[in-house]
């Protein structure tokens, strides 16, 4: 007690929360700053985007549904209200800009340019979940620079605003999964917005339930009780069932579910109203039963390895080119080999110490003392650990059966079994590893003190570290079958896997670092060692040739000390805890100062990293093309008939593409192929606007081109 009566623990607590605080201030601060680093980034990049997004034109024909969408959703009864169902959400948002008089299409490259930092910000606080503030701040630069990103930023796509919510999804579903269930509230609702941002993201929504399914470990569960309750298994499933619905976490997630059913309800009433189609319904049939896409696409390209040949074009690349109005990424710089040899070094580092730490704990699995002692104070755990030895071996000669199943089935069956099967071998997988991973850290336990257990850095969480990764893992692959599988491959469909590269690029340097780091030191402390050694010989073989007075001295001495040694045995067990304290302190020190040089030394890594593709992200945005003849044309035609005939849109026109010229002309027009050629006069057209024409409908009797651009020919009726 001091003077004032308050005991010394209550002080020291007091201290202990105080700089709590003031550390959790620091972190929210580092937070916001590395927040307003990478908006700052991502907002410029969205500047220069919008730029020269507009200089170089509309390139994806999607966008002019898009825009003609919002037009009709702002009161202008313009293009076909049965393509409403493509992407309200985006469609509303943009209406209110239109409203406000501004119909432009910079108008649609703002709103989907805002998702970009929103996608950035994201994948930061996704990130945090297992790296730290540097490495996770790493990783959303890393996204943010990739050139397929950047290419598809601010254009009036919707791959970016859609990847964008698909990471809010999965962060706030791993929020409500690890640390308060009330954020089921808000990932299921903000899922089904996404999905009518665009429907591929209803493919994020079986990656939810498997993270929750990853917590519980439900191939575990079900071995557990089956083995418990063999006989009662049924009514053991039951009563588990019974504990899940009680439970807080359960309820949070029917509301929530419940509350993204009514917003899907919602949508609905309102595409109905408006007389659009729904025609996600028929995709999705169409998707279930295995179709792979129509060979007179553009796109059409039926290798099954086209993303992963490309990947490294996806990274950072340095040419553009345009093919049939699509854009095509080429010529990989280093950065992306880095990033690629970033990640599968790692992968192979990790793989390879994963195995010799398991062999290594194999092989002293059996220490007999601690395994006897186990056996007599978990009996009944022990039996369930023999019945899960038995056991683990046939769920990974289930999960090679189902490998081999999905490789040799891969686009024989539909893209979706395949899902199936792979999500399935995925929580075959977890179970496998965590059992492993678990049965490896009690290994260690026994084998090792405990203190030093907990103090060392070999251990591996099985569930924290497990269920993230190949939660990533799942995401990857899901999307890669599914794109994989159409015959249909265009560049930008790979976005939606992006955020996994850049999780995987930060997790690896993260990884390699420390490990190099540690192998630094590890040479470090054997040269001190070595030096330590030869200096104590020398000591040793000098004090041999001492001379006879100082040995008796020495004699004498020992002497002395062998008398007090009574004496000092009490003095020493009196202060053994204070040595131990002292000990535990030092070390612990020791340790700070060695994880603080090991955070210096990753964080300069980082941020010479961060600085390397901040500027390739800039120098992503000039390789963009200014000006393509293909994407002018019809702003080209369409700006001359303005001048030509101001009235022009009191006439009927028709047109090889309605999407292009239903923008730029404001107005409906028709669509008209060669093959509709002999009706343009029954139909009374005054305008006819053709592309790639063939020599033999070159002429057309009774109509003049009056003027040509490129591969575009514009006719007018005769009078």
């Amino acid at each position: 007690m001091s003077e004032n009566n308050i005991p010394e623990n209550n002080i020291i607590n007091k201290i202990n929360k105080n700089k709590i605080y003031k550390y959790k201030i620091y972190k929210h601060k580092i937070d916001i700053l590395f927040i307003l680093i990478i908006a700052i980034f991502t907002s410029s990049l969205v500047y220069l985007l919008i730029n020269a997004n507009d200089q170089l034109g509309i390139y994806c024909s999607d966008v002019f549904i898009y825009l003609t969408n919002s037009l009709n959703l702002a009161g202008y009864p313009l293009g076909k209200t049965s393509n409403l169902y493509l992407s309200p959400v985006i469609c509303v948002i943009t209406s209110l800009i239109f409203k406000l008089g501004y119909i432009d299409q910079i108008a649609i490259f703002t709103v989907t340019g805002i998702f970009f930092p929103i996608s950035s910000i994201g994948t930061y606080l996704l990130f945090k979940l297992k790296l730290n503030r540097i490495t996770s701040l790493f990783g959303a630069i890393l996204f943010s620079s990739f050139s397929l990103n950047i290419l598809w930023t601010a254009n009036g796509t919707m791959d970016i605003p859609a990847i964008a919510i698909s990471i809010w999804v999965i962060y706030f579903t791993i929020l409500a999964v690890n640390k308060n269930p009330k954020y089921f509230l808000l990932a299921f609702p903000l899922f089904v917005i996404g999905f009518f941002t665009r429907y591929t993201v209803g493919f994020i929504l079986p990656l939810m339930f498997l993270y929750i399914l990853f917590e519980i470990d439900i191939i575990g569960k079900i071995s557990v009780l089956r083995y418990k309750n063999f006989k009662n298994f049924k009514k053991s499933i039951l009563v588990s069932l019974k504990k899940l619905i009680k439970s807080n976490s359960f309820k949070y997630f029917l509301v929530g579910i419940l509350i993204a059913l009514a917003i899907f309800s919602l949508f609905l009433v309102f595409l109905t109203n408006k007389g659009t189609d729904l025609t996600f319904i028929t995709q999705t049939q169409n998707v279930v039963s295995g179709d792979k896409g129509s060979f007179i696409d553009p796109g059409f390209k039926p290798e099954p390895y086209f993303y992963i040949e490309n990947l490294g074009n996806f990274i950072s690349s340095n040419s553009v080119e345009f093919h049939d109005l699509i854009p095509v990424i080429k010529n990989p710089g280093i950065l992306s080999y880095f990033v690629l040899v970033l990640i599968s070094g790692g992968a192979l580092i990790y793989t390879l110490e994963l195995v010799f730490r398991s062999i290594r704990n194999h092989r002293n699995k059996n220490n007999d003392n601690n395994i006897n002692d186990y056996e007599n104070k978990n009996n009944y755990e022990n039996k369930i650990k023999k019945y899960s030895n038995k056991a683990i071996y046939l769920k990974v000669l289930l999960a090679i059966i189902i490998t081999i199943t999905i490789i040799f089935t891969y686009k024989q069956v539909s893209s979706i079994i395949s899902e199936i099967l792979f999500l399935i071998n995925i929580l075959l997988i977890f179970n496998i590893l965590n059992y492993i991973l678990s049965s490896n850290n009690l290994n260690n336990l026994n084998n090792s003190n405990s203190e030093d257990y907990n103090n060392s850095n070999n251990s591996i969480k099985p569930i924290k570290d497990l269920n993230f990764n190949l939660l990533m893992i799942s995401w990857f692959f899901i999307y890669l079958i599914f794109f994989s599988f159409s015959d249909v491959k265009v560049d930008r469909y790979f976005i939606t896997v992006m955020p996994v590269i850049a999780y995987f690029g930060a997790y690896c340097l993260d990884f390699l670092s420390s490990k190099f780091i540690k192998f630094l030191k590890s040479y470090k402390n054997k040269k001190q060692l070595g030096k330590a050694f030869s200096i104590k010989n020398n000591k040793d073989n000098n004090s041999e040739n001492n001379n006879p007075i100082e040995n008796n001295i020495n004699n004498n001495s020992n002497k002395n000390s062998n008398n007090n040694k009574n004496s000092n045995n009490s003095t020493k067990k009196s202060n053994n805890t204070k040595n131990n304290n002292s000990t535990k302190n030092s070390n612990s020190i020791n340790n700070n100062y060695d994880n603080s040089d090991k955070d210096l030394v990753q964080s300069l890594i980082a941020i010479i990293l961060i600085l390397v593709f901040i500027v390739s992200a800039f120098s992503s945005v000039g390789i963009i093309p200014s000006k393509n003849k293909d994407i002018d044309g019809p702003i080209i035609i369409s700006d001359w008939l303005k001048n030509y005939d101001p009235n022009y849109d009191s006439k009927v026109i028709w047109t090889y593409n309605t999407r292009y010229y239903t923008w730029y002309l404001m107005m409906n027009v028709g669509a008209a192929y060669e093959k509709d050629i002999p009706k343009l006069e029954k139909n009374n057209v005054t305008y006819y606007i053709s592309r790639n024409i063939s020599k033999e409908n070159y002429t057309i009797e009774n109509y003049t081109i009056i003027k040509k651009y490129n591969n575009i020919n514009l006719y007018k009726r005769n009078t």
